[in-house]
């Protein structure tokens, strides 16, 4: 496989609507498996009524409050574990929602791993994992056995499209969020236009 390059921290100072498209096409690694990015969606704060951080800090979302480039995980439903990378401005706690990826482990299997609940199992992160930095790998290392980080390898992406018989990156669409009651009108989920990388309902082109 080819080698990661760490994804500079300036580039997640943004609005996390502004940071999850730039998102697509990077990949998230954790130990010996990778998961290039196919579906993101973003979620800000004061600004937006679905967020966990809209009303105030608390221990669960305590990590949204951290500086871009942490993990957030968190628990729903009694079963799933969602991954998330911090990204805001000015102290703005926010982040961007991973949901759907192309896996690769140590072996060279792929895997297309849809919706937030296979994410967090595939890389096998927990709420234990959140606040670990993904851009520094020595943070990392005193927070836990984990190694996480998060970079691009456009090599790599372009390799696990081919493996799927797609022969380009597909355009970037923009889409309402799916799986909220509140803020449903905002267009923030951000996903490769191609049935195969990312999760249902699948929007239309329209």
């Amino acid at each position: 496989m080819s080698e990661i390059q760490p994804l500079k921290r300036e580039v997640l100072f943004q609005h996390p609507s502004l940071v999850a498209p730039t998102l697509l096409g990077s990949v998230l690694k954790v130990g010996g498996r990778r998961l290039y990015l196919t579906e993101v969606e973003a979620y800000g704060a004061a600004d937006d009524q679905a967020s966990h951080a809209y009303r105030s800090k608390t221990r669960r979302n305590s990590a949204m409050f951290e500086d871009p480039g942490c993990l957030y995980v968190y628990f729903t439903y009694g079963m799933h574990h969602c991954v998330n990378v911090v990204a805001h401005e000015d102290r703005t706690p926010g982040a961007v929602l991973v949901r759907s990826g192309i896996g690769i482990d140590e072996e060279g299997d792929r895997k297309i791993v849809l919706g937030p609940g296979r994410v967090g199992r595939y890389l096998g992160l927990s709420v234990e994992d959140s606040g670990i930095d993904l851009v520094s790998n020595l943070l990392v290392s005193r927070l836990t056995s984990k190694v996480v980080s998060l970079g691009t390898d456009l090599e790599g992406f372009h390799l696990r499209l081919r493996d799927l018989g797609i022969d380009s990156v597909p355009p970037v669409m923009a889409a309402p969020r799916v799986g909220i009651t509140k803020a449903v009108e905002k267009t923030w989920r951000y996903l490769f236009s191609n049935r195969r990388l990312v999760s249902r309902p699948m929007p239309t082109s329209d």
